[in-house]
């Protein structure tokens, strides 16, 4: 499966806080633990504080995972 590079659409304190050696670090570690990202099976978007709460239903080679990204109205990731 293709990887999203989320890095060119994240605000400056994300790509701060998560640089690209330690986000790959971090999903190499995710990865580890549960395996290789084998599918998106949905996406659910809720309005939260201004912000647009993300929720990727993910489906890994060992496991299902929820994963969270928040968005801001910029249309940034924001964390």
């Amino acid at each position: 499966m293709a990887r999203l590079d989320l890095r060119p659409r994240s605000s400056d304190a994300v790509r701060a806080a998560l640089p690209p050696a330690k986000l790959a670090e971090t999903w190499g570690a995710i990865e580890g633990q549960v395996g290789p990202l084998k599918a998106v099976d949905g996406v659910e978007v809720h309005a939260q504080q201004g912000m647009s709460v993300v929720l990727v239903a993910a489906k890994f080679e060992r496991a299902e995972l929820v994963i969270r990204l928040v968005v801001d109205p910029a249309g940034q990731v924001a964390g």
